[in-house]
């Protein structure tokens, strides 16, 4: 068996990303993405699963604002539900829908989509070429 034929047989037809991205700096999600890719058999899938970013401070401000709503309803106490808005940006760093189909062409894959959405969190796919 030729190497190029081992190489490529030892590599993934699926790769996933759940919730894990977002903690990683713009540097280090990139390159995380990347190896993902190079990982992937042609033609393998990457599936990622993120928390977005609203496309502007006005957006972040409200989408902040219900999440810490929801939080409050769900037995965090207000500080509680506070803290944990305060790490947006500091401790995880969501990025736009827009940034995350970027970043993934600019990784390698030939084709990228938003297979889902709800409030603050998306799913990309990536098709290797």
């Amino acid at each position: 068996m030729a190497a190029q034929e081992l190489e490529e047989r030892e590599k993934y037809d699926v790769i996933t990303a759940i919730q894990v991205n977002h903690y990683l700096s713009e540097a280090e999600r990139k390159s995380a993405v990347r190896k993902c890719c190079q990982a992937l058999k042609a033609g393998g899938i990457f599936f990622s699963f993120e928390n977005v970013a609203p496309d502007s401070e006005e957006g972040k401000q409200i989408v902040l604002k219900r999440w810490q709503r929801y939080q409050i309803a769900n037995g965090k106490s207000p500080e509680e539900a506070s803290g944990h808005n305060k790490r947006y940006g500091t401790e995880y760093f969501p990025m736009t829908v827009e940034g995350h189909l970027d970043m993934m062409r600019s990784c390698g894959f030939r084709s990228v989509e938003l297979i889902w959405m709800s409030y603050m969190q998306a799913g990309f796919m990536g098709i290797k070429g």
